[in-house]
C-alpha cells in the first residue's frame, strides 16, 4: 500500500507542475512565451529574414529562438535577431549601447541603431550619414534597406510585425527627430 502513495504523490506532483507550466506561458511568464504570447498587450513579434545585398546572407528574427519584439505603446524593439555570419544582433537597449530601436508612429519609419554582439558593429537605421530606409506598413510588413558597417545593405522587405498598431508614442527623452520632407527618412536633428 505505501508503494500507491508514493506514486500517487509523484504523479500529483507532476500533474500540478505541468499545470503550473501551462498557467505560466497561458500569461506570458513561461520559458515559452516569447515566441507566442507576451506580458505587455501591446508587444508584437517580429518575424521572416533581411537579406544583405551584396552576400545574401540572412539576418533571422524568427529561427535560432530570435526573439525582436516591438512594443507598439512605446515604439520600441527589444530583443535580439540571429545571423549565421555575425551570430546574435541587439535590437533593444539591452546589450546595445545605441538602443533601442524606434519606429515612427505617425509614418512607421524605423530609425535608431542595432549592435552585433560578436563584432560590436552596428547596422543602421538612420537617414543620415548612411540614407537608410526602413519602414513599416499598416500591415505590418516592413520595406526598405538599412546600412551595415561589417556586410553592406540589408533590405527588409522579407521582415514583418503583424498586428502592429500606430498609436503609440515616442519616449520624451528621445532626441528630436526629423522626418526628411523629400524623401520620408528619419533623422536625428542636432
Amino acid at each position: 500500500m505505501r508503494s500507491r502513495g508514493i506514486i500517487g504523490g509523484y504523479f500529483g506532483v507532476c500533474l500540478v507542475s505541468v499545470i503550473l507550466i501551462a498557467l505560466l506561458d497561458l500569461f506570458g511568464l513561461g520559458s515559452g512565451s516569447a515566441d507566442k504570447t507576451f506580458a505587455n498587450p501591446g508587444s508584437v513579434a517580429v518575424a521572416g529574414q533581411a537579406a544583405a545585398l551584396n552576400t545574401g546572407s540572412k539576418l533571422d528574427f524568427t529561427a535560432h529562438s530570435a526573439n525582436v519584439i516591438i512594443d507598439d505603446t512605446y515604439c520600441q524593439f527589444s530583443g535580439y535577431a540571429w545571423s549565421e555570419d555575425w551570430g546574435w544582433i541587439a535590437f533593444g537597449a539591452a546589450d546595445n549601447p545605441d538602443g533601442p530601436v524606434y519606429f515612427d508612429p505617425t509614418s512607421g519609419v524605423v530609425f535608431g541603431i542595432a549592435r552585433v554582439l560578436s563584432t560590436n558593429t552596428t547596422l543602421n537605421f538612420n537617414a543620415v550619414p548612411y540614407g537608410s530606409r526602413v519602414q513599416i506598413a499598416a500591415n505590418g510588413n516592413f520595406s526598405g534597406y538599412a546600412w551595415s558597417e561589417e556586410v553592406g545593405w540589408f533590405n527588409f522587405a522579407g521582415v514583418s510585425a503583424p498586428g502592429i498598431t500606430f498609436g503609440g508614442t515616442l519616449p520624451a527623452e528621445l532626441p528630436e527627430v526629423d522626418i526628411l520632407p523629400q524623401t520620408g527618412m528619419a533623422a536625428i536633428a542636432s
